[in-house]
């Protein structure tokens, strides 16, 4: 079923100017003109995003979300500056924003069959919006780690084979960051924010397997204390839990596959590069003992001579 949408002028609603409002009961979507086609998709897949969060979340989203497209990287770095007063980082795709209900979204980044897709990048915002309404009750905020790691298993995600052998290398290397240097911010350079965002996606994942996390949310919005929610859920606090999590990933995968999916670009390059010097040498050494067997033949050919009956063998062949 099509739900009815309305295209209206932005400066109708007060919004910024050349852009257009699409409105449905659900969302209210700000675009370019130009971005037509993509508000329209926001428009259907919002009641399916809708709820997968509020189902995992067990909380409900507001009535009618906002959710700007920003069609460029500078125009999205306007928008943000202009509501928290700093420009986000580079990586990032888009941002909720609770108190407003709003959604920003970096459209120029989208990346369709991948996690940067529009309905994973909705999801995940649209979990930011719930959990900003969890952390007003609560009086505080949550923890980096925990906010990103619940926005991340709202909207559906889950580790990849890669991803789960590359965090076996990180916890077998000690390379996995201890989630009380996450709490507050993650890393700003791409790879390490990258890696944050995966650890903490992992993780959540891991106390869903052990827990209702409807229920650790609920019982987040009850307290101010993170260990106390833990405990009463999951029976051992936020450190505990981490420390049982590391330990069983240092059990999983093999060796070859925690090593080749824990390295970064560089790292993978220095590996090959040392695999192709290894086979260098064994080819080298190989092809070393053969021109010493062909040289001792040359020399023993050069000791014997060639007679009517044959082949003569010269003195060291008698011996």
């Amino acid at each position: 079923m099509l739900t009815l949408a309305l295209l209206l002028p932005a400066a109708v609603a007060g919004q910024e100017e050349g852009y257009v409002l699409r409105a449905s009961p659900g969302v209210v979507v700000e675009h370019l003109p130009s971005d037509a086609g993509v508000a329209a998709r926001v428009v259907r897949i919002l009641g399916r995003a809708r709820a997968s969060v509020e189902s995992r979340l067990g909380r409900g989203l507001p009535a009618r979300p906002h959710v700007v497209l920003a069609p460029n990287d500078r125009e999205f770095a306007r928008r943000v500056e202009g509501i928290a007063g700093t420009p986000p980082a580079p990586y990032v795709l888009a941002m909720a924003f609770p108190a407003r209900d709003l959604v920003v979204i970096r459209r120029s980044g989208l990346r369709e069959g991948t996690d940067a897709g529009l309905e994973r990048t909705l999801g995940h915002e649209l979990a930011h919006l719930v959990l900003g309404e969890v952390e007003r009750r609560r009086g505080r905020r949550l923890e980096r780690w925990l906010n990103e790691g619940l926005a991340e298993w709202a909207a559906g995600r889950t580790p990849t084979g890669e991803e789960a052998s590359a965090l076996t290398g990180w916890a077998r290397f000690g390379e996995l960051k201890p989630f009380g240097e996450l709490a507050a911010r993650f890393p700003d350079h791409g790879q390490a924010s990258g890696r944050a965002y995966t650890q903490s996606m992992a993780f959540v994942c891991w106390l869903g397997e052990r827990a209702a996390l409807a229920d650790l949310v609920d019982a987040l919005a009850r307290s101010a204390d993170t260990n106390a929610a833990f405990r009463v859920v999951l029976g051992r606090d936020a450190l505990e839990a981490e420390m049982e999590w590391v330990e069983e990933l240092k059990a999983e995968h093999s060796t070859f596959r925690t090593l080749l999916f824990s390295l970064d670009v560089w790292s993978v390059m220095a590996l090959l590069a040392l695999v192709a010097f290894a086979r260098h040498v064994v080819v080298t050494r190989r092809l070393r003992r053969e021109l010493a067997e062909q040289d001792r033949v040359e020399d023993a050919l050069e000791e014997g001579v060639w007679t009517e009956d044959g082949w003569r063998p010269g003195p060291a062949d008698d011996a």
